[in-house]
C-alpha cells in the first residue's frame, strides 16, 4: 500500500506501542463532558494496551471506568523503602553529612513523597550545611486530604504519638461524615499491640473482641452526643465530646492497619431505603384504611402485611391458574389494593440481602396472566389512581418558590373578585314592580 511496504510486515523487530492516559480522574467540567465514555469506547476497540492513571480511586467517574480496566493499586512506600533509595542517591552525589534519623524525619515530613524528599535533600546539599533533627521537622508538605485518606490516617500508627488536639482535628474536617466512616471501617482494622520491649505481638481472638467491644461502646456514646447536638435544643457544646467518643477513642482502641480499602458509609443507602419503604408502607396503609380502621401504620406493618403476603402467594401457588388468579384479585379488591400494591407488599416482606422475594419466584406465565386479568376488569377504589409519570410529563417539575408564587397570585386574584361575582355569596334581588301603563289622551 501507500503507507506500508513489504519490509514493514516482514521485519520482526517492530516496536510496540502503549497509550498512557494520566490524571483520568481530572476529566470533569463542561470542557471534558463525555470524556470518560469516550475513553471507555476507546478501550473497547483499541488494539494496543491503554494504561489509565488516577489519584482519586473513589471518584464516581472512575468507578464506571474501573469495570473496563484491570484495577492495579499502588500503596504508599514505607519509610524504610524510601530510606534505602535515598541513601543510594546521597552516596552517588557524595553527600555524607546527614544522619539516618534525620533522613527518616525528612521523609516523614514530606509525607513519604519521593519527589518531595529528593527536592528537600537537593536543597540541603546546595546549601552545604549540616542537617539537624529540628531543622528537618520544619519541612512540611502541603497535603490535600480527603475524608478517605483521613480515615486511613486516623487508624494508622502515625497518630499514636500525636496530641489530642491533632487527633480531634480529623473529626472537625467533616463532623458529620467522619464518624460514619469510622463506624463503617473500624471492623476492618487489624490492631497493633506492642509489648514492653516495643515488639509487635499477635493478638488473641478474645483480646481482639475486647478491643472491638470497647470501640463499639465509644461509637454508641458518640451517637448519643450527635442526637443531642442535632436535636431541637441544638446543644453544640457537646461537639468536642462527640469528637472524642466517635473518632479519637475508637481509633485508639483498634489502632493498626486497615486490611482493605476505606469503604464509604452504608448509612446513606440504608436511610434512603428506609425512607422509600416508609413511603410505600404509608401508601398501602392509606389504600386499605377503610378495611383496617382499628390499626395504625405500625400495627398494619406488623399484623396485616405478613398475612396478606402469605395469602396472596399461597393462592397463586396451590390452586390452578385461573382459580388462583381470581382468588388473588378478589383478595386485592377486598382490601382496596391495586396491582402495584401486590409487588410492594412482597418487597416489604423481603428481609435482608439474602431474603428471597416470593413474587419473583413465580413463573412468568402466572404473572403475565395475573396482569392481563387484572387490567381487564374494573376495580372500585375509594381513592383516585394518578399516573405520576404522565403527570410529570404534562406539568413538569416546579420549584417550591414558583409554587408559592403561584399560590400567592391565586389568593390575590380571589381577593380581587368583587362581591357581586362571588359564587358563594347570593345577593338579594330587587323586586320587580308592575310598570304602569300610559294613559292615552283623548282627542
Amino acid at each position: 500500500s501507500d503507507t506500508y511496504s513489504v519490509a514493514h510486515f516482514t521485519n520482526k523487530s517492530m516496536s510496540k506501542y502503549v497509550l498512557i492516559m494520566d490524571e483520568v480522574d481530572g476529566v470533569s467540567g463542561n470542557e471534558d463532558r463525555g470524556g470518560i465514555q469516550e475513553l471507555i469506547s476507546l478501550i473497547k476497540r483499541s488494539r494496543i494496551p491503554i494504561i489509565c492513571i488516577c489519584n482519586d480511586r473513589q471518584h464516581k467517574k472512575i468507578r464506571s471506568l474501573a469495570n473496563y480496566c484491570y484495577d492495579l493499586r499502588f500503596h504508599r512506600p514505607t519509610i524504610q523503602q524510601i530510606h534505602a533509595a535515598m541513601l543510594t542517591i546521597l552516596q552517588r552525589e557524595n553527600v555524607s553529612n546527614i544522619k539516618p534519623e534525620t533522613l527518616d524525619e525528612i521523609i516523614k515530613s514530606c509525607n513519604q513523597d519521593i519527589r518531595q524528599t529528593i527536592h528537600s535533600l537537593n536543597l540541603w546539599s546546595i546549601q552545604g550545611g549540616k542537617t539537624n533533627l529540628s531543622a528537618a521537622k520544619m519541612i512540611e508538605k502541603s497535603i490535600n486530604n480527603n475524608p478517605f485518606e483521613l480515615c486511613r490516617l486516623s487508624f494508622s500508627s502515625e497518630l499514636r504519638n500525636k496530641s489530642l488536639i491533632d487527633k480531634s482535628d480529623i473529626f472537625f474536617y467533616d463532623y458529620q461524615l467522619m464518624p460514619l466512616l469510622i463506624q463503617e471501617n473500624y471492623l476492618q482494622c487489624q490492631p497493633h499491640v506492642t509489648s514492653s520491649s516495643n515488639e509487635k505481638r499477635k493478638l488473641t481472638d478474645i483480646e481482639h473482641l475486647k478491643l472491638i467491644s470497647q470501640a463499639s461502646d465509644s461509637i454508641c456514646l458518640g451517637d448519643i452526643c450527635s442526637q443531642m447536638i442535632f436535636s431541637r435544643n441544638e446543644n453544640w457544646s457537646l461537639l468536642p465530646y462527640q469528637a472524642i467518643f466517635s473518632t479519637v477513642a475508637p481509633c485508639s482502641y483498634v489502632r493498626g492497619h486497615l486490611r482493605s480499602m476505606v469503604n464509604f458509609s452504608s448509612f446513606f443507602g440504608q436511610r434512603s431505603r428506609k425512607n422509600k419503604n416508609e413511603r410505600l408502607l404509608n401508601e398501602i396503609e392509606k389504600h386499605s384504611c377503610l378495611k383496617t380502621t382499628s390499626a395504625n401504620k405500625q400495627q398494619f406493618n406488623l399484623d396485616y402485611l405478613p398475612y396478606l403476603s402469605r395469602n396472596l402467594i399461597s393462592t397463586l401457588k396451590q390452586s390452578t391458574q385461573e382459580i388462583a388468579i381470581e382468588q388473588c384479585i378478589s383478595l386485592l379488591d377486598d382490601y382496596y389494593l391495586n396491582r402495584d400494591d401486590l409487588q410492594t407488599i412482597m418487597e416489604l416482606n423481603t428481609w435482608g440481602k439474602t431474603g428471597k422475594n416470593l413474587y419473583d419466584q413465580l413463573d412468568t406465565q402466572t404473572k403475565s396472566a395475573l396482569t392481563r386479568n387484572y387490567n381487564k376488569t374494573n376495580h372500585r377504589t375509594p381513592y383516585a389512581i394518578v399516573d405520576i409519570k404522565k403527570l410529570k410529563k404534562s406539568k413538569g417539575f416546579m420549584d417550591e418558590d414558583e409554587e408559592e408564587e403561584d399560590e400567592q397570585e391565586e389568593e390575590q386574584q380571589k381577593d380581587d373578585i368583587p362581591i357581586e361575582e362571588d359564587a358563594m355569596i347570593k345577593l338579594a334581588k330587587k323586586p320587580i314592580g308592575k310598570v304602569p301603563l300610559k294613559k292615552s289622551r283623548k282627542k
